[in-house]
């Protein structure tokens, strides 16, 4: 049986904020962000993570949460409107014959 030690870093979390960051440069998610981001604060106050580490993870939340605030304020374009186009069974019930 083998104890964690404090050189694991918790590769656990490490990898859950990887997926959560990749999601987030993929799709664009908010949510992905988010979720990497209070991974990442759990991180930098866990005892058993390394200063240096804890540092980065700190630093990393930093940019996250900046990254939250800016897509919080930018909206995006609405889409254009697409033109409903006729149904050719709606034309022959409004027209009849005359169609």
């Amino acid at each position: 049986m083998t104890t964690p030690t404090t050189t694991d870093n918790r590769p656990d979390l490490m990898a859950a904020v990887l997926e959560h960051l990749a999601c987030y440069m993929q799709t664009g998610r908010p949510r992905s962000a988010h979720l990497a981001s209070l991974l990442l604060g759990h991180m930098a106050h866990d005892p058993a993570v390394d200063a240096e580490l804890g540092e980065r993870c700190r630093l990393l939340v930093e940019v996250l949460e900046s990254l939250e605030t800016r897509d919080a304020r930018v909206r995006p374009a609405p889409a254009p409107r697409l033109q409903a186009r006729r149904a050719p069974w709606l034309i022959w019930e409004c027209l009849g014959e005359a169609a």
